[in-house]
């Protein structure tokens, strides 16, 4: 948000309100989510499953085979919006409350559009506020390939740990609880 301080300068030049301009952040960060989901969520699986099977080869064990937790999904699923959320609401409030004499200041108003922006602005029957988002989105690759792969990783760290435990829990739950069955422990000194 903090490197389009000059796209949020035009839009008020143009008679944005602060409240749509937070509206197309807000649904800037839903893409990003929804993008963030849609790799990682497929990729900690298989990781996951990877892991697994690394744990009960090392300790030559059989599996039961795999099985998704839901829960670590979905948990995951929530991480990752309320991460995007809650590291962008300062600077979007700080973006959203600026001057057009601010943001414009700091941005100029020069240059030509580019290569995406023109293929952004032949699409029809789709409303300004959503191409804007679209726009935004991918007008910088290394930004969004950056956000991408750091959501990425951590959902995929989060659901390989999730998975792995929930593996050790279903492969060797029965066996320790047949170990430890009994009433009461004493420890002597």
């Amino acid at each position: 948000i903090t490197q389009q301080v000059g796209q949020i300068g035009v839009m008020k030049a143009i008679g944005a309100r602060t409240r749509q301009i937070v509206q197309i952040y807000l649904m800037l960060i839903f893409v990003y989510g929804v993008l963030a989901v849609m790799v990682s969520v497929p990729l900690s699986m298989w990781a996951a499953n990877g892991i697994k099977l690394i744990f009960l080869t090392l300790l030559d064990a059989n599996g039961r085979g795999f099985a998704v937790d839901w829960r670590a999904v979905g948990l995951q699923v929530v991480v990752i919006f309320l991460s995007l959320l809650l590291a962008s609401l300062i600077p979007l409030a700080k973006g959203a409350r600026m001057t057009v004499r601010e943001a414009v200041s700091t941005y100029g108003l020069g240059g030509a559009a580019g290569l995406f922006d023109t293929l952004i602005a032949k699409l029809r029957r789709v409303s300004y506020t959503v191409l804007l988002v679209i726009g935004n989105t991918f007008r910088n690759i290394s930004r969004l390939t950056l956000t991408q792969v750091v959501l990425v990783g951590s959902g995929i760290l989060f659901i390989a740990v999730m998975g792995v435990r929930d593996a050790v829990n279903y492969t060797f739950g029965p066996v320790l609880t047949g170990i430890h069955d009994y009433d009461i422990t004493l420890t002597l000194q």
